[in-house]
């Protein structure tokens, strides 16, 4: 039974031999994908990840793939996007000193077979395990006439006939598991145990924020939540919710911002785990002022909504798949001044423009 030959294209990061580390990877692609699997392996030049996709789209290429060694060979980063899905994610793997070199990129080949679809996975190991069968009717009935072929049963493939047994240490039995197929092929299924497979779909940020207005009053101190949604591999659209206080002395008040916006995030990868990036919104903030005197038997309370729009750029440190440490810097503005008056003279004003600083963190999924 046919079944269609798949594509994986592996770029290696600057400074490491390609030659060294064709053999074993491509020897554990094959052993997991099929032999017909077509395994291209070479450096990974200045191409962006977006150039990537779009040679990847133009090879029919199932899944390209970025390995980016550290730690003198310690720790291997596997920066990954799937075709069906055009989604960027990361792996990291970690091996003990005692691993053998040939061991280590075996590891990898078995690991980035396993971020292959399931389906692709399930689909190539049910057709081989289907065509066996055929396969030994096929070779039973060859004979010659008249001669009477004896009933044999096929001895079982050594086990040097299939892919090398998994790599001994324990990065190895993170990376991948191997299952026999009936006919003796040894394929490798995906194992989510580490959860870290799958491109992350949504991100949810929690920050700690700073603002300073400029020229009046206006800032303060708070934090606040955004949800960021994939649109692309390198887009997000992004809402967030946000809230600051700071004291307004000159008018014995404490000024209150209760801000919701919703834009678009930019994000490309600089390096082995860090991201950096850009974003833009529009925004509509609540203004709230609150006065306290000893004459008044309650606190005042004065608002009003402002529209307004925001910019900032950003870094994020990933910690694994699904976690990371981020920052941003920027400013935001809203269109009008609010003066405050008390006793019918004004003694403040919040002014439409502030600087925004914000650190948190980043869980996606």
């Amino acid at each position: 039974m046919p079944f269609a030959a798949v594509t994986v294209i592996v770029l290696v990061a600057a400074g490491e031999p390609v030659e060294a580390s064709s053999p074993a990877m491509t020897k554990a692609l094959h052993a997991a994908l099929g032999d017909d699997a077509r395994v291209v392996v070479e450096p990974r030049g200045e191409v962006p990840d977006d150039g990537l996709l779009a040679r990847a789209d133009a090879e029919h290429a199932t899944l390209v793939g970025v390995i980016t060694w550290a730690d003198g060979h310690r720790k291997v980063t596997l920066h990954f996007a799937r075709a069906s899905d055009h989604r960027w994610a990361d792996r990291e793997i970690r091996f003990d000193a005692a691993d053998a070199a040939p061991e280590r990129w075996r590891t990898v080949g078995f690991a980035i077979a396993s971020m292959f679809p399931e389906e692709t996975l399930d689909a190539r190991a049910g057709a081989r395990a289907a065509a066996a069968p055929a396969g030994t009717a096929a070779g039973a009935s060859a004979s010659s006439p008249g001669t009477a072929s004896p009933s044999t049963t096929p001895a079982p493939a050594p086990p040097s006939s299939g892919a090398p047994p998994p790599a001994s240490s324990s990065a190895a039995s993170r990376a991948s598991r191997s299952s026999r197929s009936p006919d003796g092929d040894t394929s490798v299924a995906p194992d989510r145990r580490d959860g870290g497979l799958r491109g992350p779909r949504v991100a949810i940020d929690a920050t700690a924020l700073a603002a300073s207005a400029i020229g009046g009053y206006g800032g303060g101190l708070g934090g606040g939540f955004a949800v960021r949604v994939p649109v692309s591999s390198s887009f997000r659209l992004r809402g967030a919710l946000s809230a600051r206080a700071a004291e307004l002395e000159p008018a014995s008040a404490t000024s209150r911002a209760y801000v919701g916006t919703a834009g678009v995030a930019w994000e490309r990868r600089v390096g082995g785990s860090v991201t950096a990036g850009a974003r833009a919104g529009v925004l509509v903030e609540l203004q709230e002022v609150v006065h306290f005197s000893a004459d008044d038997p309650s606190a005042v309370h004065q608002s009003r909504w402002l529209p307004g729009v925001a910019a900032s750029g950003e870094v994020a440190w990933h910690v694994g798949n699904h976690a990371a440490v981020c920052a941003a810097l920027g400013a935001e503005g809203v269109l009008g001044t609010t003066a405050i008056f008390v006793r019918e003279r004004q003694v403040a004003s919040l002014t439409p423009v502030r600087l925004l600083g914000e650190a948190g963190v980043r869980v996606s999924f």
